[in-house]
C-alpha cells in the first residue's frame, strides 16, 4: 500500500493528466458520436418526399407508353424505373436513328402521363443506340416539374 501511496505522490502531475486527457478524449467521442449517429433515421432523401403518397403514379401509363414507343420499328428497347419523383425511362434506338427523331419522342412521354402527375414528377429519358461507336448519343433529357420542356445534353 505504501507504494501505490508512493508512486501517487510521485506522479500526481502524470495521472491527474492522463485522468483528464480520458476524460476529455470520452467526452469528445460522446460528441463524435452524437453528431454522427442519427437518433431518428429518416429516408435518404430526407423528408421530400413526404408527400409522395399523395400523388400516386399511374405505372400503368408509363406500361402503356413502353408499348407505344416498342411498336416503332426504330426502337430497340424501352425500360423504365421511378426513383423517389424522378421517372427514369432509357430508350435504346436502332443504328441510325436521327437524334431528332429520338429527342421527339419526348412528346409522347408528356402525352401520356396526366397533368398532375407531371406537376409533381421529374422525367429524365436516356437515349442510346445499339451502335456503341455512334458518337451522336447517348442523349439525355431532363424535364423539371416545373418546367414545360425537356432540356437536352449538347449532342
Amino acid at each position: 500500500m505504501n507504494k501505490i501511496i508512493k508512486f501517487i505522490k510521485n506522479n500526481v502531475y502524470k495521472i491527474l493528466g492522463i485522468l483528464l486527457l480520458t476524460i476529455f478524449l470520452a467526452i469528445f467521442g460522446i460528441i463524435i458520436f452524437s453528431l454522427v449517429y442519427n437518433e431518428n433515421p429518416t429516408s435518404l432523401y430526407g423528408t421530400r418526399l413526404a408527400d409522395l403518397a399523395d400523388h400516386p403514379l399511374d405505372t400503368t401509363k408509363i406500361d402503356t407508353l413502353k408499348t407505344e414507343l416498342m411498336k416503332d420499328t426504330k426502337l430497340s428497347t424501352v425500360t423504365y424505373n421511378v426513383q423517389g419523383k424522378i421517372i427514369n425511362i432509357v430508350i435504346t434506338v436502332a443504328d441510325k436513328t436521327l437524334v431528332t427523331y429520338a429527342k421527339g419522342l419526348s412528346l409522347n412521354v408528356t402525352k401520356s402521363l396526366s397533368t398532375a402527375e407531371l406537376a409533381y414528377y421529374d422525367v429524365q429519358i436516356f437515349i442510346t443506340s445499339v451502335n456503341k461507336e455512334d458518337t451522336n448519343y447517348p442523349v439525355i433529357g431532363y424535364r423539371h416539374h416545373t418546367s414545360l420542356d425537356f432540356v437536352w445534353t449538347n449532342k
